[in-house]
């Protein structure tokens, strides 16, 4: 089964709700596949303590859930929904990438006035040799805007897609050490894997390969976009454009909440409870299970940067605040916002644009600082008890919001190159998304429940749209 991601840039989430001595919170990733992660049936990041005999909430919960997402499209910059997921950020550059080597290469006064990746340019002949021999052709390459500004050019770009699935299990523990203080834990393990993308005509359902006879009508496409060229091209600077799969390890996220509900009394019992809440949360990276940073032929795989875990070994911390009005017998009704700041960090060997009309592919690797912009986010959530006896229902919205990263490279005099690709990664990275989820659970035993749920993407710029379905199991003591 395949499955999706969501992920944009700022955030708004609205989830999570809390019963009468329960906490919530939503956890923000900065991810645009996975921006609101759901450990349990009962919400985004929801920490909810059951109630006890007596309407106590128990000191301790424990959740299992075992989830899949599934990918049927994305959104692109515009927030126009499309079905090719490989364009969730515009066409990908074949002929941009080559028409900026040229760009940065004058042969009068320096024959390596352009970057190389690995030094020398005898290391990748096919593609400098096809960049110089049709340096007058892609000088005159369509540079207009159709919806991105930057890529979704028609002239030597590819429309992609490419199918993408991801199982796990995830796992959440709470507990209340004290009245009105709330500890919790998630974290979690997948393999998520994609297809062999495929490259298509944009705004065409006609693949490459071309025919022979447009080929030999076409020296731009014969030199750039058939399957065989490209393939050798991404080789010689050290990408290939495969299917990819991984086992990973979720990141892990502590969190810690005070609350302290307020009693309005009715004219015989409490009948409304304002519970006034605000948590911290330490996002906590995990390295991959089983590293594969690179192929067997040692090159960098595209799709990989495509679908990333968690935060992407990002560290992070969010502070939320939010308030739960609780109708006794009836509903709850949960609202919060929060913001969420990502650490900084050192990346070798990081690919990044060299040229305005470059999306997806790019030829050059630098040593770079990266830091990831800052989240925020709004929650809005119902929840509903024994509607039918031993029955809840769980209902969030989210909106989260992503803000641009900020990458340094640490060789100062490589700016001039850069200088128009690191505006591109910026506005590439940010994203925004809007999410629903609904889950239901049933009390099987005293202290145990089980329940479904699903979550999907409803809009977004710059994301995938996933859908995630998840089975959770709770145990309370």
């Amino acid at each position: 089964m395949f499955n999706i991601e969501i992920r944009h840039q700022s955030a708004i989430l609205i989830a999570i709700a809390i019963t009468w001595c329960g906490i919530s919170s939503s956890v923000v990733t900065n991810n645009f596949v996975d921006s609101v992660p759901v450990y349990s049936v009962k919400g985004s990041s929801i920490s909810l303590l059951p109630k006890k005999t007596g309407e106590e909430s128990s000191m301790f919960s424990f959740s299992v859930s075992p989830y899949t997402q599934i990918i049927k499209s994305c959104y692109d910059a515009n927030g126009v929904e499309t079905s090719r997921i490989g364009d969730r950020t515009g066409y990908w550059g074949m002929g941009a990438m080559a028409r900026d080597v040229i760009d940065n290469y004058d042969p009068n006064t320096n024959p390596n006035s352009w970057v190389p990746i690995q030094g020398d340019p005898a290391d990748f002949p096919r593609f400098w040799a096809q960049a110089k021999d049709k340096a007058r052709y892609l000088s005159t390459l369509s540079t207009s805007s159709t919806k991105t500004n930057f890529s979704q050019q028609q002239d030597l770009y590819y429309s992609v897609d490419f199918e993408y699935e991801k199982v796990g299990i995830r796992s959440e523990i709470a507990c209340e050490p004290a009245r009105g203080i709330v500890v919790s834990l998630q974290g979690g393990i997948c393999d998520h894997k994609t297809s062999k993308p495929t490259f298509w005509k944009p705004n065409t359902t006609a693949p490459y390969p071309e025919t022979a006879d447009a080929l030999a009508a076409d020296p731009l496409t014969a030199s750039f976009m058939w399957n065989d060229v490209r393939d050798i091209m991404l080789a010689e600077l050290g990408m290939e454009a495969s299917g990819y799969q991984n086992v990973e390890v979720d990141d892990f996220t502590a969190q810690l909440s005070a609350y302290y509900p307020i009693v309005f009394p009715g004219e015989v019992n409490p009948s409304v409870q304002l519970v006034p809440r605000v948590t911290a949360a330490l996002i906590i990276p995990s390295d991959e299970l089983f590293k594969k940073k690179k192929s067997a032929l040692g090159l960098d795989n595209v799709l990989k940067t495509l679908v990333p875990i968690g935060n992407d070994g990002f560290a992070g911390f969010m502070l939320e605040t939010g308030v739960t009005l609780d109708f006794k017998d009836t509903i709850n009704l949960a609202f919060a916002a929060g913001y969420t700041i990502f650490k900084e960090r050192s990346i070798a060997d990081y690919r990044l644009p060299n040229g305005k009309y470059q999306c997806v592919l790019y030829p050059f690797t630098q040593n770079v600082s990266k830091k990831r912009g800052a989240t925020w986010h709004l929650n809005s959530s119902m929840y509903a008890e024994d509607f039918i006896p031993g029955m809840k229902c769980f209902m969030d919205y989210s909106w989260v919001v992503h803000r641009r990263d900020t990458i340094t490279l640490d060789d100062a005099t490589m700016l001039p190159v850069f200088v128009d690709g690191l505006d591109v990664a910026a506005r590439l990275s940010e994203f925004r998304v809007g999410t629903a989820h609904l889950g239901l659970s049933y009390k099987i035993a005293k202290d145990v429940e089980a329940g479904l749920s699903c979550q999907v993407v409803l809009h977004g710029t710059q994301v995938y749209k996933p859908y995630t379905f998840m089975g959770s199991l709770f145990v309370a003591f």
